[in-house]
């Protein structure tokens, strides 16, 4: 897989040149794949695994920089990936401008290191999905920022600490995105984000904020104009992301999001062989193969069936590499083992899939959007018909959706990042709870002041923060790449334009996108209201290990410090009835983040 790491210092300080030197070497002699591929005046980055037409090394002209990770030029309704090389009249350009000429004309998946020679200037710039990582920590006199933890952890000049409040965070919310992270001696820079380095100092700022594209923008409110111009992006982010693979293996559920991605990969000018994988186990709800059957009808590809394992052993995550983020592993632990097997067996460079669609095209809390047509239009004929399809995709009362909008709309209540911290968490304690929501500095930088966009805004922006993993936590380092192609900057930026209340037209969630691709993808797929689920798989996960579960809980460091109520968790895990009541999401991040704090422990 795709890696690098960049060393910054002062390029007039001797000391700090000779340990950037040895830093160098010691990431070389890591393993024979790492390069060198920029150094100049006090910066130098090393990447390994670059891939042609897939994730790289972009050199901007004479020693001004390089773009790391994937890279796509705008065009009227194409995309074109970008070379290995950027020419010298756009190079000049892009550092002329700090780097916001990449997020303008540009997009991708990628992790941008300019430099201005003239002014001692530096620039790192995370492109605004964040899909590659970008991780800072300090190496005595020397800035380092690697994309793996498995890197930091071996360059860094002392130990590393644990980051309580983090970690606490992330139980409270899931893939919680911030500037820290689960150690104390480790930042990010956040998606979108830049960090300008100047002989003076250091500061940061946002070159992109969802929020203000969607407040300083005209909304698109013409359904069939949103829907066409829906279509267009997705097929157009799709199909670019396709030029860049010979071979893929695509994610087929049979649901909405990656039938979507099937049906824009049909007709791509630059069309991989496709292998699709469909993951089914028993259950009321789990076994879609029907559905990923007729989504690949008239495709060229061949469908691989796998069923989920249930008598799985929970012991490998004893065994994860370090990261400096604690994650959720329950997805990781059967399927991203059989994604790499037949990726291998297909000869695939890319796992594609539809993650990202349910956020994207506005999947849930549809009653917001009641409250955000008040706000743009009052009072008038059409809130009653608004709030009753809200109803009808969340389940409610239109009187409650319509009071609620009411407050939301005339009263001016905000959604806040915090209310859904710790919400729907039962073995957390209380008071942990409590601390965590009044703890800004988990709080993402556009939520602690956004500018005046409406509920259901907020809550759409805030969904599209999460990105898709890059690095597979439990699988050896060779692999293909994942690929979210619904995650892309384009299509972040249109959906920000349409009002929520659309993608809730009829009463279905997603409704904008089904009336997008209705002509695409068959119509028993479109008009599926359910969803396929794995509650029963993760029962029978945690079920079968159940001792390996109480001995991580019991005995471990969230119990020990009071993260979590150690009287709940040893009556859920008792094997008697319980009033204790949970979700196997929560218990499954509970086992994935103690066994992630064992990693940092056992150093």
């Amino acid at each position: 897989m795709f890696r690098y790491v960049a060393l910054f210092w002062d390029d007039l300080n001797p000391t700090a040149a000779v340990r950037a030197r040895e830093l160098s070497e010691r990431v070389q002699a890591m393993d024979s794949g790492w390069r060198r591929v920029f150094s100049h005046m006090g910066v130098e980055v090393l990447c390994r695994d670059a891939r042609l037409g897939a994730s790289g090394a972009h050199l901007l002209h004479q020693d001004s920089g390089v773009v790391l990770g994937t890279l796509f030029e705008r065009g009227e309704g194409v995309s074109r990936r970008v070379g290995a090389g950027i020419g010298e009249a756009e190079s000049a350009a892009i550092v002329a401008s700090g780097g916001r000429r990449l997020v303008e004309r540009y997009w991708g998946r990628y992790v941008a290191i300019l430099h201005e020679p003239a002014s001692r200037t530096t620039w790192v710039l995370r492109d605004p999905t964040g899909a590659l990582p970008c991780f800072a920590l300090r190496s005595e006199d020397i800035d380092v920022y690697v994309s793996h933890m498995e890197e930091g952890a071996r360059l860094a000049s002392g130990p590393f600490t644990i980051n309580w409040t983090f970690v606490a965070g992330a139980l409270c919310q899931s893939r919680l995105q911030a500037r820290a992270t689960g150690l104390n001696e480790v930042t990010q820079l956040l998606g979108g984000e830049c960090l300008v380095r100047r002989p003076e100092g250091s500061s940061r700022a946002f070159y992109w904020n969802s929020l203000e594209l969607s407040r300083s923008t005209p909304p698109i409110e013409d359904p069939a104009e949103a829907a066409r111009l829906l279509r267009q992006v997705t097929r157009e982010c799709v199909q670019a992301w396709a030029s860049c693979f010979e071979s893929i293996v695509h994610l087929l559920s049979g649901g909405l999001d990656s039938s979507i991605v099937l049906a824009c990969l049909k007709d791509a000018p630059e069309r991989p062989r496709i292998t699709c994988l469909n993951f089914h186990s028993p259950g009321s709800n789990t076994d879609e193969r029907t559905y990923a059957r007729l989504a690949a009808e008239g495709m060229p590809c061949e469908i691989v069936e796998r069923p989920r394992d249930s008598s799985l052993s929970l012991e490998p995550l004893s065994r994860i590499p370090r990261s400096c983020i604690p994650m959720d592993y329950f997805f990781f632990l059967d399927e991203g083992r059989a994604e790499r097997q037949v990726a291998g067996e297909h000869g695939a460079g890319a796992v594609f899939s539809g993650v990202g669609g349910d956020q994207l095209f506005y999947q849930a809390q549809a009653r917001l959007a009641a409250g955000d047509y008040v706000r743009s239009h009052g009072v008038g004929r059409g809130l009653f018909t608004v709030a009753l399809d809200a109803a009808r995709v969340d389940r409610m009362s239109v009187w409650a959706v319509l009071l609620g909008a009411l407050r939301d709309g005339l009263l001016r209540r905000r959604w806040t990042q915090q209310a859904e911290m710790g919400s729907r968490r039962t073995l957390i304690r209380e008071a942990v709870i409590h601390d965590i929501r009044c703890e800004r500095s988990l709080v993402h930088p556009w939520f602690q002041a956004p500018p005046r966009v409406p509920n259901g805004k907020l809550w759409h922006a805030f969904q599209l923060l999460f990105p898709m993993d890059f690095y597979h936590p439990l699988a050896p380092d060779e692999g293909p790449e994942p690929v979210a192609p619904l995650f892309s900057q384009p299509l972040l930026e249109l959906v920000m334009r349409i009002p929520t209340w659309l993608h809730a037209l009829g009463g279905w969630d997603r409704a904008l996108a089904r009336r997008a691709f209705q002509r695409d993808v068959p119509r028993q797929i479109i008009t599926r209201r359910a969803k396929g689920g794995q509650e029963e798989h993760a029962k029978a996960l945690l079920a079968r290990n159940g001792r390996f579960v109480r001995d991580l809980l019991l005995d471990g460091a969230l119990v020990k410090e009071r993260i979590l109520d150690a009287e709940r968790v040893r009556d859920l895990l008792s094997g008697r009835p319980t009033r204790t009541a949970t979700s196997n999401a929560e218990l499954f991040a509970c086992v994935s983040v103690e066994a992630w704090l064992r990693q940092w422990r056992a150093v």
